[in-house]
């Protein structure tokens, strides 16, 4: 599989504090990578050097083989990168069905070449039918309880990444059919993106992942399948501390 998101030797500190060391990680086309560590163990740092919201000390970062290391976030993202935040940020006096299509509407504007390349753009109407939001399309983002304004968040990430999506913690605060229903729609966009995810419910990880990395206190710690991850020794000490 092609590598369409490489992070090579990273490191980064933070006023001597190490958040990375020399981390490596490789999100393939048509893979799901699963990102996971205890808390404060550097993985939301991780989306921030890839989005360019921080600059690495050392290393260097590729999207689909061009070195972006020194790009500004709004130029890795006309390269078809995007990611969701803990917390939805959509534009709250817009409604559900305006947020989706701005997105879609910058997709078509940074990559026509890459589109070409896709079976086919999201339906706008389609894919808020399969987030769960068609029947709350006309409503203002910013009157959505949080498992919808979570679900939005996803649904605008996807209709404007062409090439890698990074996920921080999509399930978080969701109810157990919002689980279901967003990682259904994670795994039916898999095939055309490479997809980085951060999550803590290790259900949603262990289903959905082709490869896991776990790091810890900024460190590589294993990297290998969810049957293989599971049963790490290394990993069991990462989160138990034994």
């Amino acid at each position: 599989m092609d590598a369409v998101l490489t992070l090579s030797g990273i490191s980064k500190s933070f006023g001597g504090n190490n958040a990375l060391q020399h981390l490596n990680l490789e999100v393939s086309f048509g893979q799901i990578l699963g990102l996971i560590g205890p808390n404060g163990a550097g993985k939301t740092t991780v989306l921030n050097i890839a989005t360019g919201v921080y600059k690495p000390d050392s290393g260097k970062i590729l999207i689909e083989g061009n070195d972006v290391t020194l790009l500004n976030p709004y130029q890795r993202s006309r390269k078809g990168l995007s990611r969701t935040f803990q917390g939805g940020r959509p534009f709250g006096d817009l409604t559900v069905r305006e947020n989706v299509t701005i997105a879609s509407e910058q997709r078509i504007k940074s990559e026509k070449k890459r589109l070409m390349q896709l079976n086919r753009l999201p339906d706008i109407d389609e894919l808020l039918n399969e987030v769960g939001l068609l029947v709350d399309s006309e409503t203002q983002a910013q009157s959505l309880p949080y498992g919808k304004q979570k679900q939005l968040e996803i649904a605008r990430a996807i209709a404007y990444s062409t090439t890698i999506l990074l996920l921080d913690e999509p399930t978080s605060g969701l109810s157990t059919d919002e689980i279901k229903l967003v990682a259904a729609l994670i795994d039916r966009y898999r095939h055309n993106l490479g997809i980085l995810l951060i999550e803590h419910n290790m259900d949603v990880v262990m289903s959905l992942c082709d490869q896991i990395t776990v790091i810890d206190a900024g460190s590589w710690v294993a990297t290998g399948t969810p049957s293989e991850i599971q049963i790490n020794p290394k990993v069991m000490s990462a989160y138990l501390g034994t």
